[in-house]
């Protein structure tokens, strides 16, 4: 092996081990309690009540905790990203999990935007 790229490793490795340690657990919340995680990155957790395709805003709006106003939270999921989302419309009824920075949808519920399908995963 190279000399140059063993004192590589012998640097990075350590540096790489003490870094993962450091980095928190991704936190799960339910979607109930996601206002309470307002600017922060979390994964929230819960039952999809109603999926909503919108043609005006080219968005489909994943509603949870209840019927339309009366939810708990609310995954934005734009045209080009839910596309490459397999079954996204049929997730209704389905317990889903949604990563991504919480923000205040209307003064009224917490919401999260999906720029990547990554970000989507069903649950059950």
């Amino acid at each position: 092996m190279n000399p140059w790229r063993r004192r590589w490793y012998m640097i990075s490795l350590p540096l790489a081990l003490f870094v993962a340690g450091r980095v928190p657990a991704q936190t799960v919340v339910p979607d109930t309690l996601a206002l309470r995680h307002l600017g922060e990155v979390v994964t929230v957790e819960g039952r999809v009540n109603d999926v909503h395709v919108s043609s005006k805003r080219a968005t489909t709006f994943m509603n949870f905790g209840g019927a339309f106003p009366n939810i708990t939270f609310a995954a934005h999921v734009p045209d080009s990203v839910g596309v490459r989302i397999p079954g996204l419309t049929g997730l209704g009824g389905k317990r889903v999990r949604v990563t991504g920075k919480v923000w205040l949808q209307d003064d009224k519920w917490p919401a999260i935007t999906v720029n990547h399908p990554a970000q989507v995963a069903a649950v059950e």
